[in-house]
C-alpha cells in the first residue's frame, strides 16, 4: 500500500459528513482540558523554550475560507500549505511555554473557529514544525 498524500485526504473529507461540528465544546471546556495538560514534560518541552500549537480544523469549506484571514493574520501557518481545503486543515502558530500566552493564543482562535463553526477536533503541542520531526503532546481531543 502506498503513502497517503494530503490530495487523498481531501478526497477522503469532501465524502464525509460534517454536520457533527455543531455539537462542538465551549471556548472555555476546550482551554480548560487545554491547559490542564501543563506544565508540559520537561524533557521534551523547555520551560523557557518554545513550541508548536497545532490545531485540527474540520468544517464546511466555505467556511474555512472566511475564518482562514482572521486564523492567519495571527501568526497561524497551515501545515497543509496550499488553499484546497476540503474540510480539515492543521494550522501551527509557535509559542512561548508560558500558561498565559498559549491561553491567549488559544482563546483567540479558538473564539475564531467557534465564530465561523470550524470544528477543533485535536490541539497538540508540537517540539517542531515538521510532523517527522517532532515530538507531539495532546492538548485537547473532541469527545
Amino acid at each position: 500500500m502506498g503513502r497517503v498524500s494530503f490530495v487523498d485526504i481531501a478526497h477522503i473529507a469532501c465524502s464525509i459528513d460534517l454536520r457533527f461540528c455543531s455539537g462542538m465544546t465551549s471556548t472555555q471546556d476546550i482551554l480548560a482540558i487545554a491547559l490542564a495538560q501543563f506544565p508540559l514534560p520537561s524533557e521534551m518541552f523547555p520551560p523557557d523554550g518554545t513550541f508548536w500549537l497545532t490545531l485540527y480544523l474540520v468544517g464546511d469549506p466555505a467556511r474555512y475560507v472566511m475564518a482562514r484571514p482572521a486564523i492567519e493574520v495571527n501568526g497561524w501557518k497551515n501545515l497543509c500549505n496550499h488553499d484546497d481545503f476540503a474540510g480539515f486543515s492543521y494550522p501551527k502558530k509557535k509559542v512561548r511555554n508560558d500558561v498565559a500566552e498559549v491561553q491567549d493564543v488559544l482563546q483567540s482562535v479558538i473564539g475564531t473557529c467557534h465564530d465561523m463553526d470550524m470544528g477543533i477536533t485535536l490541539i497538540d503541542a508540537d517540539t517542531a514544525f515538521d510532523p517527522k520531526r517532532s515530538i507531539f503532546r495532546t492538548l485537547y481531543k473532541a469527545g
